[in-house]
This record gives structure tokens, C-alpha cells and sequence, in this order.
């Protein structure tokens, strides 16, 4: 995963690969989300929550699901703004 951070902001970002993650551990909430997904689709969603949860953590914040809003879209912290995208084998976040 390369991690980057905007030295004039408060701005990070990483990309990562996505793989086969099923030795990832999802917070229960997140694992009741992707219950009906396709391998791929889990394979997606635990690769964009794995590299949020560690850009989470640089900024202090430990342990948070990152659940779903009604669009689909990703609910973060209060403090913070984020989006989570994908495409072909690589995650953005």
C-alpha cells in the first residue's frame, strides 16, 4: 500500500491491490454487508475498508466500521471526509 499525505492539508491517500482478503477481519457489521456479495464484490469492499482503517489510524481514529449510507457511499467518522473506489485490481482511497 502506498500511503501519502499532503504536507500543506490534512489530505491522505493510499492505493492498494486488491486480493483475496478472506484473512481480513471485518468489524460484524461490515461482514453482514458483504454477506451477499460475489467473491469479487468482498473482494472490493474488504480491500477499501482494510486501506481506510489504516489511513484511519495515522490520524488516530482505531477500530471504526465503516458501514454503508443509503447511496452505497461510505460513512466515515465525523471528522473526516473520504471516498472509496475501485478499478480493475487496484483500490483508491
Amino acid at each position: 500500500m502506498n500511503f501519502i499525505k499532503d504536507i500543506n492539508c490534512n489530505i491522505y491517500h493510499a492505493v492498494g491491490l486488491i486480493k483475496n482478503n478472506i484473512f481480513i477481519k471485518l468489524h460484524t457489521d461490515e461482514q453482514t454487508i458483504i454477506s451477499s456479495f460475489s467473491e469479487k464484490r468482498r473482494n472490493e469492499y474488504t480491500s477499501g475498508r482494510n486501506i481506510s482503517k489504516n489511513l484511519l489510524e495515522r490520524i488516530g481514529i482505531y477500530n471504526f466500521p465503516i458501514l454503508r449510507g443509503s447511496f452505497g457511499e461510505p460513512i466515515w467518522p465525523l471528522s473526516v471526509t473520504g471516498s472509496i473506489s475501485h478499478c480493475n485490481d487496484r483500490c483508491f482511497v
